[in-house]
């Protein structure tokens, strides 16, 4: 921002409600002024000058607002304009291609396979998903020895929390494993569409 915005904006506003600054070297105290302001804003500093003129009071101290005052209000303006157009950033933000749209079709449709019916009546079908998803490709015998893997650690530490071993988390984790099985259901199912 210029010299020119910061006195038109800040100094003439200043000069008109509180007259000029009493001291013999007045220019000093507006090139003061101006260079501490003019990296602002002039939108910045505009809400800032509304926001410090509504609630300063002068005295024969201090006939002006405080530059301390003024710039800590317009910092706090500017964070206020930063944290404003980060809300109204389009929240559509570059997905992870493995939770697009098409990486969803492209697992439903890998699925349904012989090793999509294998997989949901061994009960690894969640994990077929997901390697599905992600990879876009159907797993290696490697892969699908992880898979099973993975599925028995489920298996097992689902069926201690259904015996009580969850501690005080147990409830939370049965409702977990239930929303896994329910979804475990629901590919299995799209495994014969």
């Amino acid at each position: 921002m210029a010299e020119a915005d910061v006195i038109r904006i800040v100094i003439e506003p200043m000069q008109m409600l509180f007259g000029e600054f009493g001291t013999d070297d007045a220019d000093l105290v507006v090139k003061t002024y101006v260079r501490q302001f003019e990296a602002f804003d002039p939108r910045v500093l505009a809400e800032t000058w509304e926001r410090v003129v509504a609630d300063f009071m002068p005295s024969k101290r201090q006939p002006w607002p405080p530059i301390a005052l003024i710039r800590k209000t317009a910092e706090r303006v500017t964070e206020d304009h930063a944290s404003a157009s980060e809300r109204a950033a389009p929240k559509n933000q570059p997905l992870d291609p493995a939770w697009s749209p098409d990486a969803f079709r492209v697992a439903d449709r890998l699925i349904r396979s012989d090793l999509g019916r294998l997989a949901a009546r061994e009960g690894w079908i969640t994990q077929l998903h997901d390697y599905c998803r992600k990879a876009r490709s159907m797993p290696d015998a490697s892969a699908i020895a992880r898979l099973k893997r993975e599925a028995r650690l489920f298996e097992d530490a689902y069926t201690q929390v259904c015996r009580g071993d969850g501690g005080m988390l147990a409830a939370s984790l049965r409702k977990l494993g239930d929303a896994f099985l329910a979804r475990r259901d629901e590919f299995a199912a799209k495994t014969v569409e």
